[in-house]
């Protein structure tokens, strides 16, 4: 998947968003990304760049899978921020009672 729709604006979302993180994959070396972008609940545009595997050089896909590392943590830590901002739980009550 590679475009959102036929508007011109998306065409040139898709083409300045093309440029950016090819930019940021050559300044700071990294070898490969996955990008999607998520509209009104939906995928709306995904796309690999760059290599998966320096050793054989497949080229990263839409559907590559990447490891997480320690990216979990600040996600889960973002999410309970979130779920207490609206009321949904306290941040201050002990664990075992959440």
């Amino acid at each position: 998947m590679c475009a959102i729709n036929g508007d011109g604006q998306s065409v040139e979302f898709i083409s300045q968003l093309n440029t950016t993180v090819d930019s940021l994959l050559k300044n700071f070396e990294v070898p490969g990304a996955s990008v999607a972008v998520i509209g009104k609940g939906k995928l709306i545009y995904s796309k690999g760049f760059g290599i998966s595997d320096k050793v054989t050089d497949e080229h990263v896909k839409s559907s590559t899978i990447f490891p997480v590392a320690s990216i979990s943590k600040t996600v889960t830590a973002i999410g309970v921020l979130k779920l207490a901002d609206k009321g949904l739980i306290n941040i201050d009550s002990p664990y075992l009672n959440i």
